[in-house]
């Protein structure tokens, strides 16, 4: 009789934890593009970039993002990021256009980068050709 009431407490626990879960959801904002983008960098950017983009040198060489000329262009961390570049892996398939546009708006407006010009997903979408096959 005790593991019955057990499991019915447990239950109703797990049940009221999802309802306030829920209802916690349906009052969230949507994410803003800065905030994915910040989330998507240290999600998939920040173990080899570092979380203050100046990069590293160990097992390998990753490039710092912290006041990158290079990012001056748009298109540049684009192209990285779809198609990879020397250890830097591809993207391409994995991350969606909207994801992309959010981490490069994110890196080119912080670190020390002030490139504010927007990136938008129509314009990866644009440059994003057949997703790489590993052979």
């Amino acid at each position: 009789m005790a593991i019955g009431m057990n499991l019915q407490r447990l239950l109703l626990a797990l049940l009221l934890s999802l309802l306030a879960s829920l209802c916690y959801a349906q009052g969230t904002k949507p994410s803003s593009p800065a905030s994915n983008g910040a989330r998507l960098y240290k999600d998939y950017c920040q173990a080899c970039h570092m979380s203050d983009g100046k990069g590293a040198t160990g097992a390998g060489t990753y490039p710092a993002l912290a006041n990158n000329p290079k990012l001056t262009a748009a298109s540049y961390p684009i192209v990285i990021i779809l198609y990879g570049k020397a250890g830097m892996p591809w993207f391409n398939g994995l991350l969606t256009p909207e994801e992309v546009a959010a981490i490069v708006g994110y890196v080119r407006t912080n670190f020390g980068n002030n490139y504010a010009d927007p990136v938008t997903p129509e314009e990866v979408a644009k440059m994003r050709g057949p997703v790489p096959r590993d052979e």
